[in-house]
C-alpha cells in the first residue's frame, strides 16, 4: 500500500508541475519602500512569488488541493466576469519561507524555463534567508534576480543597482 501511495504522490507532484508549467508563473516582484538606505536612496524589497491563474475553477481547486497536501500557504483572488473578460481566479504563494515550501517540488518536476526559474529562485531564497534580513544584496543575489527577471520578461535589466547599499547598515549585528 505504501508503494501505491508513493506512486500517487509522485503523480500528483508531476501534475502540479504541469499546471505551473502551463498556467503558472515563477518569479519575483519588486516594490519600493518608504524607508531609505543609509545613502539616502529609496529602499527596494524583492519578493519571490509563485502563482497560477485560470478561468476554470476545477483546475484552480485541484491546484489548491495539491498545495494543501504539501502544506504550502497560498492566497486565492477572484475576478468576476466583466464584458469580454471571463471570470477568473489567481492562486499566489509569496514570500521566501512560503515559496521555499513549493520550490523544491517545482525544481524537480517542471521542465524548461520554469524549472530554471524555480532553481534560480530557490538558490536566491536560500542565500537570502542565510543572511541578515536587511543585508545588502550580494552580487550573486543580484545576478539571480536579473536572470529570473530576464526569463520572465525576455530581457536582462539591472533592477537593483540603484538600491543596493555599498556597505552594511549600522544596524547589522556583529
Amino acid at each position: 500500500m505504501d508503494n501505491q501511495q508513493e506512486i500517487l504522490r509522485e503523480v500528483q507532484q508531476a501534475y502540479l508541475g504541469g499546471l505551473v508549467d502551463g498556467e503558472g508563473s515563477v518569479g519575483i516582484y519588486t516594490t519600493s519602500s518608504k524607508s531609505k538606505t543609509p545613502g539616502g536612496k529609496d529602499a527596494m524589497r524583492v519578493k519571490p512569488s509563485i502563482s497560477l491563474a485560470n478561468t476554470e475553477k476545477v483546475l484552480v481547486d485541484e491546484y489548491c488541493k495539491l498545495l494543501d497536501e504539501l502544506e504550502v500557504p497560498y492566497h486565492v483572488s477572484h475576478r468576476a466576469s466583466q464584458g469580454r473578460n471571463a471570470e477568473s481566479w489567481q492562486v499566489s504563494t509569496t514570500g521566501m519561507k512560503r515559496t521555499m515550501k513549493l520550490l523544491p517540488y517545482l525544481a524537480r518536476v517542471c521542465r524548461g524555463k520554469k524549472q530554471l526559474q524555480a532553481r534560480d529562485l530557490m538558490e536566491y531564497c536560500t542565500l537570502r534567508m542565510a543572511d541578515w534580513h536587511a543585508a545588502p544584496f550580494t552580487p550573486r543575489q543580484i545576478e539571480l534576480i536579473e536572470q529570473i527577471y530576464a526569463r520572465n520578461y525576455g530581457q536582462r535589466r539591472r533592477i537593483l543597482r540603484d538600491y543596493t547599499r555599498s556597505g552594511r547598515s549600522s544596524k547589522h549585528p556583529t
